[in-house]
């Protein structure tokens, strides 16, 4: 589309409607650098929705205490969960490991991070495989992030051990797979409804829309919220996405709720004035 627009010799506005929790929601990612390069030309622009993730238990942000070894996060597998993952991210330079137990009591070992190391793990008394990555040194933002991939999770209550080192901010924060792509009976029993704006919604140089609740004023309540785990504010506009009227195939009259609805209107709203930029 970018170099279509070149070639005509036309503005351009990109609508993303999509998101996911994949990512150090920092805006660092190779998409989001990508639409940071499309923003700085003259004529172009990016509405990205903010995501649905703000009351999904989703994200749980935590902090090791220093006169502790570590903290325990505590999640709830749904039944029929056939495999999902989590993404832990930690500022540099604190170092960060796991210990995982499963609802059966049975427990894998803390295993000490080290540049870039994967170990598979199969459980004793249950079918859970558990596949942890480490990475010391993500290789854009320089900050430290674990991977743990779950397969065939016994259902219950998971516990997951999160140990630092270092004696700085000790602050971590873990994300599970958006709504659709994970059980809607799995999520964190303690979750932070904040810094659930979903990637690329956190690139800066896009406009980030959440949703609001055209009715009444109030912020619709799944809407993806801020900040960023790097501290820039985030979202930057809000637009209406409950029950918003649209045309559906083949030409019949519809409703829509959602981020996808705020960041259609959204850029729908900054084609219609380009003259007011970022300040619509």
């Amino acid at each position: 589309l970018d170099q279509l627009a070149q070639r005509e010799g036309k503005p351009l506005v990109i609508c993303m409607a999509l998101g996911s929790n994949t990512g150090g929601h920092t805006g660092e990612n190779a998409l989001s650098l990508y639409l940071n390069y499309v923003c700085r030309k003259v004529g172009r622009a990016v509405a990205v929705a903010a995501g649905n993730e703000g009351n999904k238990g989703h994200h749980y942000f935590g902090i090791v205490p220093r006169d502790q070894d570590y903290t325990e996060v505590e999640l709830r597998v749904g039944a029929g969960e056939k495999g999902f993952q989590v993404n832990l991210w930690g500022n540099a330079p604190d170092l960060f490991s796991v210990e995982v137990i499963a609802p059966s009591g049975e427990k894998i070992p803390r295993f000490v991070a080290r540049k870039l190391d994967r170990q598979r793990y199969d459980f004793v008394f249950e079918s859970t495989i558990l596949d942890i990555q480490y990475e010391l040194s993500e290789i854009v933002s320089g900050d430290q992030r674990l991977l743990l991939a779950f397969q065939k999770p016994t259902p219950g209550i998971w516990m997951i051990r999160v140990y630092a080192e270092g004696n700085l901010e000790n602050t971590f924060h873990m994300w599970l797979p958006v709504t659709g792509f994970i059980s809607d009976e799995t999520y964190f029993l303690r979750p932070d409804p904040d810094t659930t704006v979903t990637e690329p919604g956190n690139a800066e140089g896009v406009l980030t829309f959440s949703g609001y609740d055209a009715r009444n004023g109030s912020i619709w309540y799944d809407s993806g919220r801020g900040y960023t785990r790097n501290g820039r504010l985030n979202p930057a506009l809000s637009a209406p996405a409950l029950a918003v009227a649209a045309v559906a195939l083949p030409g019949r009259v519809t409703t829509l709720t959602g981020r996808s609805a705020a960041a259609t209107l959204g850029s729908r709203a900054r084609s219609l004035f380009p003259e007011r930029g970022s300040a619509l």
